[in-house]
């Protein structure tokens, strides 16, 4: 998969690895800076179940956009509910990162590929290399990260496409954490 990349990006294979810290400084101060209380609102609302439950459903898949587990052997039967939640939305997996362990403490890192699961040596790596198993196998990002995933392709890989969705949200963004 990174061969098949990096053929097709010649000066971006590595560019994840030189950005990310500068990025992630400069996320965490935007972060800072904009009202969450929307984000807030959006989880009362789902908590009060003022919601349909196709909304709220979607709401959730939304949140989902990688796996973070305690162990390896929760894998199967969480890939197994997110393939049946997906083909009721007419969607299949698509390549995703997963992290075993706890948020602050991750110790094993994977990205899963139709059936495959391919052990990376971090989570970074996971991160890296779902990015360009997806752009390699010309696939979709997973519909419930398309925005993280276009902000990390324009934002630190520096990669546009033909196929690109347009984001309001990822353009303000970026606006905002260039100027």
């Amino acid at each position: 998969f990174e061969n098949d990349f990096n053929k097709m990006y010649l000066n971006d294979s590595l560019r994840l690895y030189a950005e990310w810290e500068t990025f992630i400084i400069k996320m965490i101060a935007y972060a800072e800076t904009i009202n969450i209380s929307y984000v807030e609102e959006q989880l009362e609302e789902i908590e009060r179940e003022t919601i349909t439950s196709e909304e709220r459903d979607n709401r959730i898949l939304i949140g989902q956009s990688f796996y973070l587990l305690q162990t390896i052997g929760e894998l199967n039967n969480v890939l197994e509910a997110k393939r049946a939640k997906l083909a009721g939305f007419g969607l299949t997996l698509q390549p995703t990162p997963v992290f075993v362990g706890e948020l602050n403490n991750i110790t094993a890192a994977y990205v899963i590929v139709d059936d495959l699961l391919l052990s990376t040596p971090t989570a970074l790596k996971a991160v890296d290399l779902c990015f360009k198993v997806i752009h390699a196998l010309h696939t979709e990002y997973p519909v419930e990260a398309e925005q993280v995933w276009m902000l990390l392709q324009w934002g630190l890989y520096n990669i546009r496409t033909e196929y690109d969705k347009s984001y309001v949200s990822v353009n303000i963004i970026l606006s905002d954490l260039l100027a």
